[in-house]
């Protein structure tokens, strides 16, 4: 097997591998679905599981961009190198939305007793808007 195949073969299956990311969709349904999910004590396991997904995800973009960049850079090397900025910028993106998503889902429950939330968390009753008044004892809200 020629460099060139070798290359391509373990370029489809990076290209591949992204395709782990379609199941996310289902995984992430508490998240976009339910507005207490942050303040909720309830199984993150589907969250955390597509997080886990999306990583692997991320780390494959990287190593497309990695793998092909040789064999793009033989025909332009400006346009490899876009290729693989664009890569591994998509990936910089999907692991900020996975951080993002894994610290909001830790911000909800406290770590050391399972099933109670953080001191300081909004009860998930709080209805209260900016400037206006909780609906609970009438008192003025702090947030401006």
């Amino acid at each position: 097997m020629d460099s060139v195949r070798k290359t391509a073969l373990v370029a489809g299956i990076f290209y591949l591998i992204t395709f782990i990311s379609i199941p996310t969709l289902a995984l992430y349904r508490p998240v976009k679905n339910h507005r207490d999910w942050i303040l909720g004590s309830g199984g993150h396991t589907a969250v955390l599981v597509g997080g886990l997904l999306e990583v692997i995800v991320a780390l494959a973009c990287i190593g497309t961009a990695v793998t092909l960049y040789p064999v793009v850079r033989r025909q332009n090397e400006a346009i490899a190198l876009g290729f693989a900025a664009a890569r591994v910028l998509e990936a910089g993106m999907i692991f900020t939305g996975v951080t993002s998503l894994m610290q909001q889902q830790r911000r909800g429950t406290n770590p050391h007793r399972p099933g109670r939330r953080v001191r300081g968390a909004a009860p998930p009753s709080c209805r209260c808007r900016p400037g206006g008044q909780d609906p609970r004892d009438g008192r003025r809200s702090a947030l401006p």
